[in-house]
């Protein structure tokens, strides 16, 4: 009898572990396994802010799953799983391939939670992944460069203010990163773009930042941020992005043309 087949789908933290747990029984002969993941690399999400902001490169961040998997003998799939048949008990996977499966594990994570809100998806910026994360700083570096060419005051405001919804563990360090790009290193490298006329904006619809985290911990980040230029707003929601403004759920409107979506996530 041959030995059952074990597939795991996602080669985050969760899919690892169980990689890791399951690779005894592997060596051993009792079980095959194998790792399904859209991507060929795991990615260390918490560095993610540091990313956009260039204060940590991308590949120290990013880790082969080949490099995972290989010393383990662990077979690895780059591929999309298209759909689950629990009854034939096998997965259907991009360009049709069929992978069989005795016992199978899900942990292929989230995506962005857009909270059906007008304009936030096709507008704000979402902050999940390496290429989010890549595509954040080139923005952020274009509205620098924008300014420094634009003719008024007004216009560089406009282009020099940037908005977080959500004001969990990534929207805080967002911010914080931000800022710390901001006074490091772009105001060196754009001498003529005046520091007054850059604002960031963290907006969390709870009472607190970091509801997560305890809340001596929370009010020494959000003393901490607003000590560093953030404009921090509690209880407030998004309800409207277009490419210019940002509405909040009082009438208030933001004139920015960068938003951060970091608000939360969907299976």
């Amino acid at each position: 009898m041959s030995a059952p087949e074990v597939v795991v789908v996602g080669g985050g933290f969760g899919g690892l572990e169980v990689c890791k747990r399951l690779t005894p029984a592997h060596r051993r002969g009792e079980i095959k396994l194998t790792l399904v993941d859209k991507e060929n690399f795991f990615q260390f999400n918490p560095l993610l802010p540091e990313v956009a902001t260039g204060a940590v490169e991308t590949r120290h961040i990013v880790y082969p799953l080949r490099a995972f998997c290989a010393p383990r003998g662990i077979r690895f799939l780059r591929n999309k799983v298209r759909a689950v048949e629990s009854d034939a008990r096998k997965l259907v996977l991009h360009n049709g391939i069929e992978l069989p499966y005795d016992h199978l594990v899900v942990a292929a994570g989230a995506s962005t939670n857009y909270f059906g809100i007008p304009g936030a998806e096709v507008h704000a910026f979402p902050f999940k992944t390496l290429m989010d994360a890549i595509r954040l700083r080139a923005h952020v570096v274009e509205m620098w460069e924008q300014a420094d060419q634009a003719a008024d005051s007004d216009t560089r405001r406009r282009l020099l203010t940037f908005v977080v919804a959500g004001g969990g563990i990534t929207g805080v360090e967002v911010c914080a990163s931000l800022v710390e790009m901001f006074h490091r290193t772009m105001s060196r490298l754009y001498p003529n773009v005046p520091l007054s006329l850059v604002s960031v904006h963290l907006v969390e619809a709870g009472s607190r930042l970091l509801g997560g985290l305890h809340v001596e911990h929370a009010e020494v980040a959000a003393r901490h941020l607003r000590t560093a230029g953030v404009a921090v707003v509690v209880h407030r929601k998004v309800t409207a992005v277009d490419r210019e403004r940002v509405t909040l759920d009082d009438g208030a409107v933001i004139p920015a043309h960068t938003l951060v979506w970091t608000t939360g996530i969907r299976g």
